[in-house]
């Protein structure tokens, strides 16, 4: 039986005018189902110059062809040649990140991305510009260097969410001619112009190019100040139809201001200086989506009530004009969130808020410099649940200067809350981010790294590895082991008083549980868990063992073991059957019976999918066993 679905649609060819001056690119994968409003706001920069561009969106073309393929064909699974098992959609927020970390994955599009570059190469665009989305890298690494390699003349411009900060840009990606750092709206329009006059631009504000001084000191570019200078995006390039997930599902961007007027916490890097647009203008937005049967938006803003009154009047414009639409947004805990500001937003369609708590005890508020008192906390829960609104949290843990009884303290509040929380939206572990005062400033709160402090900024320009930094103040240490152990409380109590965690949060939790083993050093296994991982190999290295994996985990098992003779390692991927590693050798994942009637999972993060893959395949033939079996768990 098919999955009920839009499909069969049309969906358009992946071809690209003659004679461009500017191609734009929406490379996958953008989470889907929101609308792509980054590179709207760019097609209307390049609408303010004469050229001939053209916007095409890949993403939501590939989206389609992927779902329409596994729906119309009643693909349970879809696989790749090696044996990887995608989630049931690769564009959910649960599994998007994983584009960037497995090379497998974009294997599968490979047809596609060989496509892409066929038809630019047969288009010839003076400028090629793509949109770096934060989880697009990969897949935009090999368009560009599959065009660069047939058609060297073409001039590459990327920009977009992971060019914000130009540290981190210039190192994550670096096949480009130019990069726009930041905001666009004051720096593309010149930079194209100069392009396509033959001239190579250098040393531009707000701009990088292979072409600057080596002795350049990069130099932000001013941010517009008017928002209501601009336009909202038209999405004038495909059928707006298509702007759908496989069960019609929509989700609108927008973006009533920029920045955050709060900008303290010192967890964050979204720090910019905040400006907001007219209310009256913003409904005008809502408006024209509407009319073409857009009816559920999405405020992609840092601040939504950032100027209550700004929101209240935006709210009552709503309900002058009868649109019957819904929304949904983050807010900060605010004084002015009374019961009347929460009964006029559930008037206008507001059905569920976030609240970005992050900080639940008060010293990890103070410590987080939230900025209000932790009774506000609770009264804007139980009135935004008293006004009929679906409540969601936030909450992030491991940040330096908590305690073990920071967390029972939250956990306590939690529950006290629990009867006006509808989800917790995000359990979060603090990552040491770029532009966060954490990061900035490590020193002012007892931050300390396990290396060269220098060595390790230069070598992870975004966020430092969590194995990598720990906390010390009057004699205590706290590691990434005792955040995770803090994490596994948390989460624990969520558990004991049923509070529903949203599935992004659920596999972020698992995703930082499972760093506890994947992140150590092969010295730090020794350190804390030699003693109990030895005994268990001795046991089960009485027979014939197969690892099955060959990447880091397997490397530092190998360090723990004294004899590998009964040792065969196997892997889902193809490239390495028949060959070694440390002298031993790789066989396929289908022959493991020939060698060994035990196998040992080398992996955290798709420790389900192979066991899963094993329980298929052997059945009762095979011992399975695990990381957590082998650590005593």
């Amino acid at each position: 039986m098919l999955d009920f679905s839009i499909y069969p649609i049309d969906i358009p060819k992946i071809e690209f005018e003659k004679n461009l001056d500017f191609l734009l690119l929406e490379l996958p994968p953008r989470y889907m189902p929101m609308m792509p409003n980054g590179i709207g706001h760019v097609d209307n920069i390049l609408k303010t110059i004469d050229i001939n561009h053209q916007v095409f969106d890949a993403n939501i073309i590939l989206y389609h062809l992927y779902h329409s393929n596994r729906i119309l064909n009643n693909l349970k699974t879809v696989t790749t040649n090696s044996g990887f098992e995608f989630y049931l959609d690769p564009w959910d927020n649960t599994f998007v990140d994983e584009w960037d970390e497995n090379d497998e994955i974009i294997d599968h599009f490979q047809y596609f991305i060989d496509k892409i570059i066929l038809e630019i190469v047969k288009s010839k665009p003076k400028i090629l510009g793509i949109s770096l989305n934060g989880n697009n890298i990969k897949f935009t690494q090999r368009v560009v260097n599959g065009v660069k390699e047939l058609f060297p003349e073409c001039v590459i411009l990327v920009g977009g969410y992971s060019c914000v900060f130009y540290d981190i840009a210039i190192n994550i990606f670096k096949e480009y001619d130019y990069m726009v750092i930041g905001e666009a709206e004051e720096t593309l329009a010149n930079l194209v112009q100069k392009i396509l006059k033959n001239e190579h631009p250098k040393d531009l504000a707000g701009i990088v190019s292979k072409y600057d001084s080596k002795d350049r000191k990069f130099e932000p570019a001013p941010m517009l100040k008017d928002l209501d200078s601009i336009d909202f995006p038209r999405y004038e390039w495909i059928d707006y139809s298509l702007y759908v997930d496989y069960n019609n599902y929509r989700l609108i961007p927008i973006a009533g201001s920029r920045g955050c007027v709060w900008s303290k916490c010192t967890f964050c890097s979204e720090k910019f200086f905040w400006r907001r647009r007219n209310p009256v203008k913003i409904v005008d937005e809502f408006e024209w989506h509407n009319k073409k049967t857009g009816s559920l938006f999405h405020f992609n803003e840092s601040d939504l009530n950032g100027d209550p009154e700004s929101l209240v009047m935006l709210c009552k414009e709503v309900i002058k004009r009868g649109l019957i639409i819904r929304f949904i947004g983050q807010l900060r805990i605010h004084h002015k969130s009374d019961r009347a500001f929460f009964d006029i937003l559930k008037s206008a369609g507001f059905n569920s808020l976030r609240f970005g708590v992050d900080g639940w005890s008060k010293n990890t508020n103070r410590i987080q410099k939230k900025g209000y008192p932790m009774s506000l906390i609770d009264s804007n829960l139980k009135t935004c649940h008293e006004a009929g609104i679906n409540v969601s949290v936030n909450i992030v843990i491991g940040i330096p200067g908590e305690t073990e009884e920071d967390i029972t303290e939250s956990i306590q509040r939690i529950v006290k809350n629990k009867d006006y929380i509808k989800k917790v939206e995000g359990i979060n572990i603090l990552m040491l981010g770029y532009g966060s005062d954490f990061y900035t400033y490590p020193d002012k709160y007892n931050i300390k790294f396990r290396g060269d402090k220098e060595t390790i900024f230069k070598n992870y320009p975004r966020f430092i590895p969590a194995h990598l930094w720990y906390w010390e103040k009057d004699g205590i240490i706290v590691d990434h082991e005792d955040r995770i152990n803090r994490l596994k409380r948390l989460s624990n109590a969520l558990d004991e008083i049923g509070l529903y965690v949203s599935p992004y949060a659920e596999q972020r939790v698992k995703l930082r549980m499972s760093e506890s083993e994947e992140v150590l050093s092969p010295m730090e296994i020794k350190n804390s868990i030699k003693n109990k991982i030895q005994k268990n190999l001795s046991k089960i290295l009485q027979d014939k063992l197969v690892i099955y994996g060959t990447g880091e985990i397997s490397h530092k098992l190998i360090n723990l073991m004294d004899d590998t003779s009964n040792i065969i390692f196997t892997d889902s991927n193809s490239k390495y059957w028949d060959k070694t590693l440390f002298g031993i050798l790789i066989v396929s994942n289908k022959d493991i019976l020939k060698y060994a009637h035990q196998v040992l999972i080398a992996s955290q993060r798709y420790e389900t999918e192979i066991k899963n893959f094993l329980i298929e395949n052997y059945n009762k033939d095979l011992k399975i066993i695990t990381l957590g079996d082998l650590n005593g768990r």
